[in-house]
């Protein structure tokens, strides 16, 4: 009987090597992204709106379809915002991409953004997809669907978050 269970786990181990091998996932570095600026896109009486400008680069030869982006923000100590938005964007090979988050807060928590040294922190994940018609598929079904972490800690100064939006120079993905 054991020795069955451990053919039975050594072909499955062997079925996954093959399964990794066919899907080329190793064949290709992550792709990386940071922070590039906040900026306060609309403030009312009941909040505001702050947008986070994150900028992926892709090292690969090949373009990479960015997908889901899973991310949320605190202020003060306190989550602010926790949201999942479509990237709506590919990383072109050896090239970058800028990608928008918006962050919507009540008037409260937006008054906080006007004192001094007021610690936050961004911190998401976006998932992207592999080229290949096996990574393809492996990414329908749910198999693997690779992500990698972004991610920002610091302190606003009243006055750092820029009051209007300023236009990318390169094509770029905005919220509507």
């Amino acid at each position: 009987m054991a020795r069955g269970r451990a053919k039975a786990a050594g072909m499955l181990g062997a079925a996954w090597c093959a399964l990794a091998w066919l899907g080329g996932c190793d064949a290709y570095q992550s792709p990386k992204f940071e922070v590039a600026r906040v900026v306060r896109t609309s403030e009312t009486s009941q909040g505001a709106v702050i947008e986070f400008e994150i900028v992926g680069t892709n090292p690969n030869e090949v373009e990479l379809p960015l997908h889901d982006v899973r991310y949320a923000m605190t202020l003060d100590g306190r989550v602010v915002f926790r949201g999942v938005r479509s990237a709506e964007a590919t990383l072109p090979a050896h090239g970058t991409q800028i990608v928008y988050l918006p962050v919507s807060m009540t008037a409260e928590e937006a008054a906080l953004l006007e004192r001094d040294m007021v610690p936050y922190a961004l911190s998401g994940r976006i998932t992207y997809e592999l080229p290949g018609s096996i990574a393809e598929t492996f990414f329908d079904a749910g198999i693997r669907r690779p992500t990698v972490p972004f991610g920002e800690a610091g302190r606003f100064n009243a006055g750092d978050v820029e009051s209007a939006p300023v236009e990318a120079e390169e094509p770029a993905t905005r919220p509507q």
